[in-house]
C-alpha cells in the first residue's frame, strides 16, 4: 500500500491565512463563520426549538440544515404574506433583503415587556455590526440593485407596524399557518385531518367561528393531506 502520509499537511498546524481572516472579523460575527446554521441554532435552542425556527423561516428561503417538509414551507410562505409581499425571498431579491433588514432594524428598537432570550440579545448585538457591512457590500452592486435594496428599506418601515399580537389575532388564518409551520413534526404524526383540526381547537388557535371547511381549505392551500392512517405525504 502506498504511503501518502508524507504528502499530507499536518491538520494540527494553524492556517495563517485563516487566522488572519478570522482576526479581521468583528467578534460578534465570528459565531456565524465558525459554525454551520444548524450548529449555531444548537448553541441557543433545543432540537425541538431549532426545528420550530427552521419551519417558521423556511418560507423565506432560509436553509439551516434541517429537513422541513413542503407543507411546512408552504405554511411559512402563507404566514409571511401577511407581513411581506407575496413571493417574499430575501435570499434571492435585493428588494426583499432591504425590506427584511429595515424591519429587523426597527424590530430591535421596539421595547418589549418580556425578558429577551440569549439568542435575541446576541442578535441585537450583531445587527449593528452587520448593517455597516451590508452597506459596504451594497456599494459594490450595480445601481439598479442598489435602488431595489433601498426601495425595500422604505417598505420595511411599514412592515414593522404589523408585528403585534392584535394584527395576528385579526387575521385568523395567520395563526394557523404559523402554528403549522412551527409544529410540523406534530402535524406529520397526526393520522387524519379531523385529528389535526381538533388539535388546533384544543390549542385555541382556532375557535368555533372557524368552520371545519375553512380548516380543510387551509390544509389544501399548503398541501397538507391525510390519506387514512399514517403520516402526511412529503413532497
Amino acid at each position: 500500500m502506498k504511503d501518502n502520509s508524507a504528502g499530507k499537511e499536518n491538520s494540527s498546524e494553524p492556517n495563517p491565512e485563516l487566522a488572519k481572516l478570522l482576526a479581521e472579523i468583528p467578534a460578534e460575527l465570528k459565531m456565524f463563520v465558525t459554525n454551520t446554521p444548524a450548529e449555531l441554532l444548537g448553541k441557543y435552542f433545543t432540537q425541538e426549538q431549532a426545528e420550530k425556527m427552521a419551519g417558521m423561516m423556511s418560507g423565506m428561503g432560509y436553509e439551516v440544515g434541517i429537513d422541513v417538509p413542503e407543507f411546512a414551507r408552504n405554511a411559512s410562505k402563507e404566514f409571511w404574506k401577511y407581513f411581506y409581499r407575496s413571493g417574499f425571498n430575501p435570499v434571492a431579491s435585493q428588494r426583499d433583503f432591504g425590506t427584511l433588514t429595515k424591519s429587523l432594524d426597527a424590530a430591535g428598537q421596539v421595547p418589549s415587556r418580556r425578558k429577551k432570550t440569549d439568542f435575541e440579545i446576541s442578535m441585537l448585538r450583531v445587527l449593528p455590526v452587520l448593517f455597516p457591512l451590508w452597506e459596504k457590500e451594497l456599494a459594490a452592486l450595480p445601481d439598479e440593485e442598489k435602488a431595489e435594496y433601498y426601495a425595500g428599506r422604505v417598505e420595511g418601515k411599514k412592515v414593522i407596524n404589523k408585528f403585534n399580537a392584535d394584527y395576528i389575532r385579526m387575521v385568523k388564518r395567520a395563526r394557523i399557518y404559523l402554528f403549522i409551520s412551527m409544529l410540523w413534526r406534530l402535524f406529520e404524526e397526526f393520522k387524519s385531518m379531523a385529528e389535526a383540526g381538533r388539535f388546533l381547537r384544543e390549542c385555541k388557535i382556532i375557535n368555533d367561528k372557524v368552520s371545519s371547511d375553512e380548516v380543510r381549505a387551509v390544509f389544501r392551500q399548503i398541501g397538507l393531506r391525510y390519506r387514512g392512517p399514517g403520516r402526511p405525504k412529503r413532497t
